[in-house]
């Protein structure tokens, strides 16, 4: 049986600084970029003639969100963007599991 879950349910929040975590858009789709480097590795002497690659690098990429948004939370979320602070924001899971996030770039 599979671990997958599916993404229904997810939210995007944002921290206010003081104490509370404020819904900012409605997510439509979530995107982890998450990629790794195989490293070729193989030999001229290889017997079975077959290419052999190891795990290289790995790069934590960019988390990208879709989200519907509501003309007051575009306004904090632009406000954000021109500020010289970074934001906190995160991501509640259905499963609820949460990954919190500190950006400049949202």
């Amino acid at each position: 049986m599979s671990d997958a879950f599916s993404a229904i349910g997810s939210s995007f929040r944002r921290y206010d600084g003081i104490a509370t975590w404020e819904a900012i858009a409605q997510l439509t789709h979530i995107n982890m970029g998450k990629t790794g480097d195989m490293l070729n590795v193989t030999s001229l002497d290889a017997v079975d003639k077959s290419k052999e690659y190891i795990k290289g690098f790995k790069d934590g990429g960019e988390v990208k969100l879709l989200m519907v948004f509501m003309r007051s939370t575009l306004e904090i979320l632009d406000g954000d963007y021109e500020s010289d602070e970074y934001g906190e924001y995160e991501i509640i899971l259905p499963d609820d599991e949460t990954q919190s996030f500190i950006s400049k770039d949202w």
